[in-house]
């Protein structure tokens, strides 16, 4: 059986799969979730999976993340759902650094729409300001709403002098949206838990999902194995299961025999390895991780100014000592 790999996580495929399969949904329960289903399905040309988070979003509890909401509505062309979650942003101050980052993200157009439906509300506020019976004629009153437009106008030129910034810097990388990460945020994703050093050569647990350098997994196992042998010393890892074949012959001539309580003490004993982060049982091999080896060597290249050195490798399977063929 081939053995296809691909760059999304476990969830991520999980919840695609049943989206296209008629199963049971998993809650879209994070943003971060939404971006990768979604990504996902425009990378697997899905568009009934697309249209199943777009029905899902309007109704999951993302009140909290509108702008963000907003942003993904614009980027696929959803136009009600774009409508409904910039409404939702109208309590938002825009100039507060924490929107920052979702604004950036955004595409000039959708960042200019954005600020016509605040820039629609200031107006109507100004205007039901001016109508009765909000203005009682009285000067002190009139003072109160009149310094209320000051602070809303000079707001609206500090945010067209934003968007102005935004499309000049647009301008000079000809259109390209690009996302700049410090280096030190991106640290802690890309360095093995164990040894904090970064993965060059990172493998992924497939029960758990975790990922640790080579190095490190196989120093953990090999720990594993050590005290295992201590108690077990006629184990041998090439031949995990002497018999095995004996004993198989044995239950196909004698069907009645699978079910016997006893059977499970005639397998001989297995060194038990574990995640080293969350202890989850591991029974097949790690597979190298692609996609966290590939932006590992981006990172370290943009941080240092050239790649980093290719580890050497070595013949035959690093983990044939724990997980024979």
């Amino acid at each position: 059986m081939e053995v296809i790999y691909l760059n999304d996580d476990e969830k991520t495929l999980e919840n695609l799969l049943r989206m296209v399969s008629g199963l049971p949904l998993l809650p879209l329960d994070s943003c971060e979730m939404v971006d990768s289903v979604l990504h996902a399905a425009e990378n697997y040309e899905m568009p009934g999976a697309m249209s199943i988070v777009r029905l899902a979003i309007t109704t999951l509890p993302f009140t909290d993340y509108s702008l963000h909401m907003y942003g993904v509505c614009c980027r696929y062309g959803w136009e009600p759902e774009a409508k409904l979650f910039a409404s939702r942003t109208l309590h938002y101050n825009l100039y507060d650094e924490a929107h920052r980052e979702s604004l950036e993200k955004m595409s000039t157009s959708a960042l200019l729409n954005l600020l016509t439906v605040h820039r629609q509300r200031r107006e109507l506020l100004r205007q039901r300001l001016d109508d009765p019976p909000f203005v009682s004629g009285q000067p002190a009153a009139n003072s109160t709403y009149q310094f209320q437009l000051r602070s809303l106008e000079k707001e609206l030129e500090t945010q067209k002098e934003k968007t102005r910034s935004l499309e000049i810097q647009k301008h000079a990388t000809r259109g390209v949206n690009k996302v700049v990460l410090d280096f030190s945020e991106l640290e802690d994703t890309i360095s093995c838990n164990i040894c904090s050093h970064v993965m060059l050569v990172p493998y992924i647990l497939p029960g758990c999902g975790h990922t640790f350098c080579q190095k490190c997994l196989c120093e953990w196992f090999d720990t594993t194995l050590r005290n295992f042998l201590v108690t077990h010393p006629h184990y041998n890892p090439n031949n995990p299961m002497p018999g095995l074949t004996n004993l198989a012959a044995y239950i196909l001539n004698n069907p009645a025999f699978a079910n016997h309580p006893g059977l499970v003490n005639q397998l001989p004993a297995q060194p038990q390895y574990t995640c080293p982060e969350c202890r989850a049982s591991v029974k097949t091999r790690p597979v190298e991780n692609f996609a966290m080896k590939h932006f590992v060597r981006l990172s370290v290249e943009a941080k240092d100014g050239h790649p980093p050195p290719t580890p050497a490798r070595h013949r035959g399977s690093p983990w044939d000592g724990f997980f024979p063929q």
